[in-house]
């Protein structure tokens, strides 16, 4: 009996010992499951610089650190390149704010950057006025916005200028053809935004035919036909289709070269000849545009007979 209770006592006195250490334990345990994770666990932030945007200067943070002696070498700011916070930095938090490149709008202190959005791609005609829109930029902070608006492309000799490059809707006459490329910029009053760009292009315009002044000539005469002055403003190669589509009753007449910009025809018999003409700038044909010939009347010939 004796031995027995010597061997409960000291089972008592060891429980006794253990027990607080035991307590701390579990305590710890819990408290730890109530506490937040750390910022990284959570949701980790990319952009290390903390200037709004993930650039390459994010990426040489983590480059500068890897490797398991990352907090020994010179310029290596280590406790922002451990993006995971698992104590390395490699491979891993490298590719974590690689696949982010780009990205805007992470928290500045306590501002967060503004978001341009310049407005959807446009097709339009030469000569109309193209109205920009940067009313869907937004700020997370729900600051108000200022616009800063610029033609960074447009067609050689283009002097197409915008209205007010200040507003958050500026126009531009289309004065060439070609493609216009206009960048928006916003700023919430701390920062700006990244930019974004908005790309207007012409559409093709309908070509002019010009097929000359009418003309009155002789019979016998040969007429030379000009289509030089038909146009494109886009400045397209057009070719060229003449049709002799009305002439005297029994004339022959015919083009020289239907498809030249300036063929010719001899007027056999008196009388109107009509011709028409239509070019193409390589999409649409012109509409027609024609030019009359009418002959005059010719001195008559005498002739006496022989001697």
């Amino acid at each position: 009996m004796d031995g027995i209770r010597k061997q409960l006592t000291e089972w008592k006195q060891g429980v006794t010992r253990v027990l607080p250490w035991m307590i701390s334990v579990l305590l710890l345990i819990g408290l730890g499951t109530m506490m937040p994770l750390q910022p990284w666990a959570q949701a980790p932030d990319p952009d290390l610089d903390n200037d709004g945007t993930v650039t390459g200067k994010d990426v040489a943070i983590v480059a500068r650190c890897l490797g398991n002696n990352g907090p020994n070498k010179p310029n290596c700011q280590f406790a922002l390149a451990d993006t995971d916070g698992d104590g390395d930095v490699d491979n891993v938090d490298l590719q974590f704010v690689v696949d982010h490149l780009g990205e805007t709008g992470f928290p500045i202190g306590n501002n967060v950057a503004p978001l341009a959005v310049a407005g959807p791609d446009q097709g339009i005609d030469l000569g109309d006025t193209v109205a920009l829109d940067g009313s869907t930029s937004t700020d997370g902070d729900g600051d108000t916005l200022t616009y800063l608006w610029t033609m960074t492309t447009s067609p050689a000799g283009s002097t197409a200028t915008l209205s007010d490059p200040t507003v958050v809707n500026p126009t531009f006459v289309v004065d060439l053809a070609g493609t216009y490329v206009v960048q928006l910029v916003v700023n919430d009053g701390t920062v700006d935004s990244a930019p974004d760009t908005v790309t207007i292009t012409t559409l093709n315009s309908q070509p002019t035919a010009e097929a000359g002044a009418d003309q009155s000539v002789q019979v016998t005469d040969v007429v030379q036909l000009d289509g030089s002055g038909s146009s494109d403003v886009d400045g397209d190669v057009l070719t060229f289709v003449w049709e002799l589509s009305a002439k005297p009753a029994g004339s022959t007449a015919s083009l020289s070269d239907a498809t030249l910009v300036n063929p010719t025809f001899v007027v056999d018999l008196p009388g109107t000849y009509v011709v028409l003409l239509t070019v193409n700038d390589g999409t649409v044909d012109s509409d027609v545009d024609f030019i009359t010939i009418t002959t005059v009347n010719s001195a008559p010939v005498a002739n006496a007979g022989p001697d």
